[in-house]
């Protein structure tokens, strides 16, 4: 159990592939743990606060087991971060492609009209169906759009797990497969 929790919480020092394996494993059992939780946490705070706090609970593990896995490679984490901006902009490209800009321009032009400024209740019932429509796009084309978020992260898992570590000690720490 020390060894998982070093394995999935610290981000220091170096590991080998097969340890890297092992935490993405335990990084998708987490996922899908937490897939089955998000239901069933109702509309309070709860619902608002559990993810958010899974979200940077599974950045940190992200991190932890791909940058010492990039520290056996004797590189930085920065490949790493590279990650994140492609997949970000990723993202957006979706996004945009799928009406995210047409949706933002039309609650901006509801939000500027001061008749329903003035009336909560009919704002809300104006950007409703404009939510609504957004979402069902999203959801229409999300055999789409699941794909592309997959492969970046993917690509880079694969990467990680099939490149050879450095030989020998290096900046990062001693080498975790001491044999070779």
């Amino acid at each position: 159990m020390k060894n998982i929790r070093k394995l999935l919480l610290s981000p220091s020092g170096r590991i080998a592939r097969i340890p890297f394996i092992i935490g993405v494993v335990v990084l998708i059992a987490l996922y899908m743990v937490q897939h089955y939780i998000y239901p069933h946490l109702g509309n309070g705070l709860t619902s608002f606060f559990v993810p958010m706090v899974f979200f940077f609970f599974n950045l940190h593990i992200i991190f932890c087991i791909s940058g010492k896995r990039l520290h056996d490679l004797g590189r930085t984490t920065w490949p790493l971060f590279g990650m994140f901006a492609l997949l970000f902009m990723t993202m957006m490209i979706v996004g945009l492609k799928f009406g995210m800009l047409e949706y933002f321009e039309s609650v901006s032009k509801l939000m500027s009209d001061p008749v329903l400024q003035a009336d909560p209740e009919a704002m809300r019932a104006a950007v409703q169906p404009l939510e609504q429509a957004y979402q069902q796009n999203m959801q229409a084309n999300m055999h789409k759009i699941g794909p592309l978020l997959t492969l970046v992260p993917l690509a880079f898992a694969i990467w990680l797990a099939t490149a050879p570590g450095q030989k020998g000690d290096n900046r990062y720490g001693p080498n975790p497969e001491p044999n070779k």
